[in-house]
């Protein structure tokens, strides 16, 4: 992807694909095959497991282990990741209106109400 920003001993594996203006933080780890939409955020130490993919305006909380795929627009966080909601603040830094918001929090809301993982 254009315009990523991949810090300090960041490691992206074999066949991985960034989208752009994806910015990984310190001692992030991304196993083979992992994709990442564009916009995401992934926290320092966060370890990707191989073949995840990550939806775009995603973020990956600091210390995460990622072994799920993650839809578009969430926040994950924990040891092992769950899903925790809407990245809010990622979004509304990235323009978007709040009837937009509004939208997407009514849809999160009808798909992951349930606690757990999304199958």
């Amino acid at each position: 992807g254009a315009d990523c920003l991949l810090m300090a001993c960041s490691h992206v594996g074999h066949d991985c694909r960034l989208g752009d203006r994806v910015i990984l933080a310190n001692n992030v780890m991304l196993g083979g095959h992992v994709q990442v939409g564009e916009q995401c955020f992934l926290g320092g130490g966060a370890a990707i497991h191989q073949q995840v993919r990550i939806g775009r305006h995603a973020m990956v909380g600091g210390l995460a282990g990622v072994t799920n795929d993650i839809p578009p627009f969430g926040n994950v966080f924990g040891l092992p990741a769950r899903l925790v909601g809407l990245n809010v603040v990622g979004l509304r830094r990235r323009g978007f209106s709040r009837e937009n918001l509004h939208a997407l929090r009514a849809a999160f809301r009808l798909i992951f109400r349930d606690p757990g993982t999304f199958a």
